[in-house]
């Protein structure tokens, strides 16, 4: 984890010191995170442990952004250890709509397995709607060119509500489909308070998803995760 830390260091040291250098850059922000289980689509990637996480995200004053995520794993494959992701999209906004036009590419540094190991990539369309009172509906279409199940797409709907300034409530669900046959539904539910820069999160979820597709581990088993976030920016 300590790698992937380095290596969002390093995007930050190289994205700053160009857009310092110019007015109206958009805003630069970063976050560093402590959870109790980092679970994907209701699968724990840290083996249903603690884990560290940050990220990186540059948003352009005219709705472009990029973007690095990090996180510790623990695939019991004898060298996974971390994930990188980087993304990148634009923001496209319409009264009250926002359609997010997103692509991401999923990798795994020091996997030991084959040359493409568990790297993957995805392009996803994202439009929320605002009904105004702090509450918003989002509809989700991915779409995975390649994985180790194949092509395939994945489905989500979200809705999310900012009961105070400080208080919100969200929920989730999704359902996927691969080129193998394998099919996937997942749901989340949760709430973040927040306090001045920090954040916290405590969310509740599944996957139907049968333990023998799971590795057979307890993976895939309904579970709460809390994450403690602390996040910061700077105005470029």
């Amino acid at each position: 984890m300590t790698r992937a830390i380095a290596q969002l260091l390093l995007a930050a040291g190289m994205l700053l010191p160009c857009c310092a250098q110019a007015e109206g850059w958009g805003y630069l922000y970063g976050a560093v995170k402590l959870t109790t289980d980092y679970r994907f689509h209701g699968f724990s990637e840290s083996n249903r442990r603690p884990t560290w996480q940050g990220n990186l995200h540059w948003v352009a004053p005219d709705g472009w952004f990029l973007g690095a995520f990090a996180s510790g794993v623990a695939f019991r494959d004898g060298s996974t250890s971390y994930e990188i992701d980087w993304y990148g999209g634009r923001h496209l906004h319409f009264g009250q709509n926002d359609l997010n036009l997103e692509v991401l590419w999923y990798t795994f540094p020091d996997h030991a397995g084959p040359a493409h190991g568990y790297n993957a990539g995805q392009a996803s369309a994202e439009l929320t709607h605002d009904f105004g009172d702090g509450f918003t509906l989002a509809g989700t279409v991915e779409v995975i060119p390649g994985s180790s199940l194949g092509p395939g797409f994945e489905l989500q709907s979200a809705a999310h509500y900012d009961a105070t300034s400080w208080v919100s409530f969200n929920a989730l669900v999704a359902h996927a489909e691969k080129e193998r046959g394998f099919r996937r539904n997942n749901w989340e539910i949760g709430t973040t308070l927040k306090w001045h820069d920090v954040l916290f999160d405590l969310k509740y979820g599944g996957t139907d998803t049968p333990r023998r597709n799971c590795y057979f581990t307890n993976w895939c088993q309904t579970g709460f995760s809390a994450t403690i976030t602390y996040q910061f920016g700077w105005v470029l």
